[in-house]
């Protein structure tokens, strides 16, 4: 049984395919995509070959990627007009190491044509120019909303993208987790060695730890959070953004990321996410067994696990924040703060994480 000591983080602290062939074989917009390759950051507005407008969404574009909406629907791509604008995403360079390591799968596309996230018009490494959802984005305080029906959407969502054949869970050999932050690790390796040691011995504990507990692997989103969730306004159906960490991930990695979201301040709050928590997982595991047919998922050992795994999602956004520093053009002082709160959720989580873990270990011997 493993003796796990207390993990010091004050050190932290103080220093798809990528097709050949795009999927429209229209030659007016393989031309005219070839031009967003040249867009820069700055650009709020302009007009690409083919004479569809696109104007820049500073403000929705995240922490990673730049999203542009189309202007005139009707010119863009030479597709017919929808109704709806259509949004490009540009990929950021931290974006584009992410999409490399996804066994080159397209989970955009993959997942736009099930209905699990927005439909594709086209995409390359560099970029994916998609529909634009009709809906809202789910909020932190939808987590603490009694018996939400988005919650409970939200719940099958996830769930069938659990069982999406287009990986086969017998094939996960390599969790993007760990491919995730040793491809951040390599890009901090350059910049700040400090960090770059400090950050390798934590990441090398934790992946000692989880590794022994031999947690089932999954297809997974890996970037699973409230605001990359959309609910539709006409269905009130939940669909997913952001595929880029998409793949091979520990079962409840994206149910720990989801539900760290909020922190709730009263005792109230603290037992309302609590029995929202439990619920959601409960409503994802039965929705699991309904789509295969059976469950092995126990939504008690499904909840314990995504306990087991909060402090990682901590000390992964922690590393991201802090390679996003040394990005060019990076707001150096925002991202630097990021990466310090988080890196003090994850030394906070870590005492209550021994207790989880310990009682893993209990029932597993059991």
């Amino acid at each position: 049984m493993y003796q796990v000591a207390v993990i010091i983080v004050t050190g932290l602290l103080a220093s798809h395919w990528p097709r050949n062939c795009i999927r429209s074989s229209n030659q007016r917009f393989r031309a005219a995509t070839q031009s967003f390759l040249q867009i820069q950051e700055s650009d709020q507005f302009f007009v690409d070959e083919s004479g569809a407008s696109w104007k820049a969404l500073s403000e929705s574009g995240g922490f990673c990627n730049q999203i542009y909406t189309s202007v005139n629907d009707n010119q863009v791509a030479n597709q017919p007009t929808t109704g709806t604008m259509k949004i490009m995403k540009m990929y950021s360079d931290l974006a584009m190491k992410r999409i490399r390591l996804s066994g080159n799968k397209n989970f955009d596309e993959i997942m736009g044509d099930l209905g699990l996230g927005p439909v594709i018009f086209n995409s390359t490494e560099k970029y994916v120019i998609m529909e634009e959802l009709i809906g809202r984005v789910l909020s932190n305080e939808d987590l603490l909303t009694p018996s939400s029906i988005h919650l409970q959407s939200v719940a099958r969502t996830l769930a069938k993208l659990r069982c999406v054949q287009s990986l086969d869970e017998n094939e996960c050999r390599e969790n993007m987790l760990w491919s995730c932050c040793n491809a951040l690790l390599e890009q901090l390796n350059g910049n700040n060695e400090k960090l770059y040691q400090t950050y390798s011995t934590q990441l090398r504990h934790q992946k000692l730890v989880l590794e022994a507990l031999h947690l089932p692997l999954v297809l997974g989103h890996g970037d699973f959070k409230p605001s990359n969730v959309i609910i539709l306004g006409d269905s009130g159906e939940a669909r997913l953004i952001d595929w880029e960490t998409c793949g091979c991930h520990y079962r409840a990695y994206d149910l720990a990321k989801f539900f760290r979201a909020v922190e709730p301040h009263t005792n109230e709050e603290h037992q309302l996410l609590s029995r929202n928590r439990f619920t959601f997982i409960k409503n994802y595991c039965d929705n699991v067994g309904a789509t295969r047919g059976a469950s092995t998922d126990d939504p008690t050992w499904v909840s314990l696990e995504s306990k087991l795994l909060l402090p990682m999602t901590w000390l992964e956004a922690a590393l991201f924040f802090h390679c996003k520093s040394y990005d060019e053009g990076s707001e150096v002082d925002l991202y630097t703060n990021y990466a310090e709160q988080r890196l003090r959720s994850y030394g906070k989580s870590l005492k209550q994480w021994e207790v989880d873990l310990k009682e893993y270990q209990s029932l597993s011997c059991k």
